[in-house]
């Protein structure tokens, strides 16, 4: 036995000695325009104009009528099961009682509390939040744009924003002689929410990058920090920082992911995590990333989200699109996934045991509300089917980066994996008690480590 584990570990060094020499790779030539819009090409309007959400009292009838039908036609569980088959039917029948008292004009005008505004962008207004205060004489404030990814919406910030605009209300005090607060700018992805779709082809993550890289210049930011999270987000944040490094003073990601399938170093140095991990993983980091089994079921988990919206987005939009209950039953089902490893044994996807019904429905409204669907999924095959993905998800990149891995996140790759890509790895922190959503379950902990990070870069 003792000889098996001697072959392992002298195989296990080898391989970690040869991966350890791969060279720096550069990153793709990236487009530097582009046009989005419906008809003809035609100049930007750069002027930025306040907007404020306003929904129509016949669109929330018409929604409520929708969820009153719907349940009457939902089909029993199962008996004795959970989450097995997908989103718990008796759930969600139980979850539209409190939906058909939801309140969407209250939540709107808490929504209105934050400043919006559109600008147009490659033929596509795009929606944006903007929390800013005039500076204290003690205080210093730095731009930080948030991005969120899918599927999520520029919501799932609501209570980070406010932490990281004005800290000294909420107990924080980072900075030294002068306290850091932040000018927070929150895009919605196009397509996503109050930003208006692609009419035509081919935009995705990059694309996406870039329109933000015009956004904070717009707004006058010439150096800024970048935060992403969730499915899209991360890639996003990255691929900012790939278009403008000039501009990204720091980069912060979470629960960043490489895929083993992605390259072939990787994979061999995944094999070989699993195989001798004490040579590639602390404790802690064994404790989130292993056993390989829940990588494994977290994977495939995911996979059938995945693949459905990057072959057939149109085809599952017709029917998510038409079905608030069905849409619920789609967006929700990923929460569950992302918020609880055992997801799947409770009878509730452990979605209420760090998000409240209302942040839930709040999400699901604003998806249904703003159609925001069909071009989330399409934004989503754009992105897994870019030209330029793997090239771009395989480059280095030498910014300063800061990774937050929460512990009960669906999956994540360790740090020695993670400084392949983000070779200027300054940070990295797991903590905390969330998982894919740590801006909506763990709002303090992630402004702790965004503004623990600003520090360290600008102190």
């Amino acid at each position: 036995m003792w000889k098996y584990g001697a072959v392992v570990f002298l195989v296990a060094i080898s391989f970690k000695l040869l991966l350890d020499h791969e060279f720096p790779r550069k990153p793709p030539k990236f487009e530097k325009d582009d046009y989005f819009g419906e008809g003809a090409v035609h100049a930007d309007d750069e002027t930025i104009h306040d907007f404020s959400i306003s929904i129509d009292p016949s669109q929330l009838e018409d929604l409520k009528e929708r969820v009153r039908m719907g349940r009457q036609r939902l089909q029993a569980p199962l008996e004795g099961s959970n989450f097995e088959f997908g989103f718990n039917t008796a759930y969600l029948k139980n979850l539209t009682e409190t939906w058909l008292k939801y309140d969407w004009k209250q939540h709107e005008y808490f929504l209105n509390t934050f400043q919006h505004y559109r600008t147009e962008l490659e033929g596509l207004l795009l929606h944006f939040t903007r929390t800013s205060f005039s500076p204290k004489k003690n205080e210093k404030k730095l731009p930080i744009i948030l991005i969120h990814g899918y599927p999520s919406s520029f919501w799932d910030f609501y209570k980070v924003i406010p932490i990281l605009a004005n800290p000294g209300r909420f107990g924080f005090d980072f900075g030294g002689k002068g306290q850091i607060v932040f000018d927070v700018v929150v895009p919605s992805i196009p397509g996503f929410a109050w930003s208006e779709g692609p009419s035509k082809q081919g935009f995705g993550f990059i694309e996406c990058a870039r329109v933000y890289s015009k956004l904070m210049e717009r707004l006058g930011h010439k150096k800024y920090f970048v935060f992403g999270m969730g499915d899209l987000g991360v890639e996003i944040a990255t691929a900012l920082a790939h278009i403008s490094p000039d501009s990204v003073w720091g980069l912060q990601v979470a629960n960043p992911y490489i895929s083993p399938l992605q390259d072939a170093q990787v994979f061999a140095e995944s094999v070989l995590t699993f195989l001798a991990p004490n040579l590639y993983l602390d404790e802690r980091e064994q404790e989130v990333i292993l056993p390989l089994d829940r990588q494994i079921s977290s994977f495939l988990d995911h996979f059938g989200f995945f693949m459905i919206q990057k072959t057939r987005p149109d085809s599952l939009s017709v029917a998510v699109n038409d079905s608030p209950l069905g849409l619920a039953s789609w967006l929700l089902d990923r929460f569950a996934l992302g918020i609880h490893r055992n997801y799947t044994s409770h009878p509730q996807g452990w979605l209420q045991n760090s998000l409240t019904v209302d942040e839930l429905l709040t999400e699901v409204h604003i998806y249904w509300l703003t159609g925001t669907l069909p071009h989330a999924a399409r934004f989503f095959r754009n992105s897994y089917e870019h030209p330029l993905y793997r090239e771009t998800m395989r480059a280095s990149l030498n910014i300063s980066t800061a990774v937050l891995v929460l512990p009960s996140t669906s999956y994540t790759s360790p740090r020695h994996t993670l400084s392949r890509r983000y070779t200027n790895l300054v940070r990295y922190t797991i903590g905390g008690k969330g998982g894919d959503f740590p801006a909506l379950q763990e709002s303090r902990f992630v402004a702790q480590e965004i503004f623990s990070f600003v520090e360290e870069l600008t102190s």
